[in-house]
């Protein structure tokens, strides 16, 4: 992928070794953060409730990006460690 994805962007998970490993390859996530260290960009893809860190080429973008209020509520917000495919 070569354009950044903007936050709260629809995203689905493409099959790769780290992706089926975490058990989310095939789902639609949406992006709620952007770490980008030069030539390697990773998202924080929100899936189910969890943050999962996946490599920009694991990723498909299926066009619908939603507002901000439908990913977070403004009530509260509650982070969860991230999640990544090693583990344990």
């Amino acid at each position: 992928m070569t354009d950044r994805l903007a936050f709260y962007s629809v995203v689905r998970i493409m099959r790769s070794t780290r992706t089926a490993n975490l058990g989310i390859d095939g789902l639609n996530g949406v992006v709620a953060g952007i770490s980008d260290s030069g030539s390697h960009v990773e998202y924080a893809v929100m899936v189910e409730g969890k943050s999962y860190m996946i490599d920009d080429v694991d990723l498909l973008p299926t066009g619908e990006v939603l507002e901000r209020e439908e990913l977070y509520s403004g009530d509260s917000l509650r982070v969860d460690p991230q999640h990544y495919a090693d583990d344990e």
